[in-house]
């Protein structure tokens, strides 16, 4: 699991932490009561899911014009959530799904893993 990610944006700091057990579930709920609000997570899937890892994995010190919801919200104003978020500026977003993607990113880089030869290991499966 790898350390939280910070960025400032508009006077605001944005906390992004790794995914725990209660944010799962939190994405689980809000992505039920959004469908329950008509919105279909198959009708943009990149967007629904950036927009759960963000407001579940996220804490906002400061104004950046958007309050996330929290999983106990009604579907409705869950709804109204996901569309002001939708509507953020665009360079709001490449930093918030930048630290993202760093908090969930694979510990194992893969240019750290050993190569693996399998014609060896199949001659001295001990090698």
């Amino acid at each position: 699991m790898n350390d939280t990610q910070m960025f400032e944006w508009g006077g605001a700091t944005i906390t992004v932490h790794p995914s725990t057990i209660r944010d799962e579930i939190n994405k689980e709920t809000i992505a039920w009561k959004l469908s329950d609000a008509g919105i279909n997570a198959n009708d943009n899937p990149l967007l629904f899911m950036r927009f759960l890892n963000c407001v579940t994995q996220s804490v906002i010190a400061g104004d950046i014009g958007y309050v996330p919801p929290a999983a106990t919200d009604s579907p409705d104003d869950l709804r109204a959530s996901f569309e002001a978020w939708s509507n953020l500026p665009g360079d709001l977003y490449r930093d918030w799904r930048d630290a993202i993607q760093a908090v969930n990113a694979d510990p194992v880089a893969p240019e750290l893993t050993p190569e693996v030869d399998a014609e060896a290991l199949k001659k001295d499966p001990t090698s």
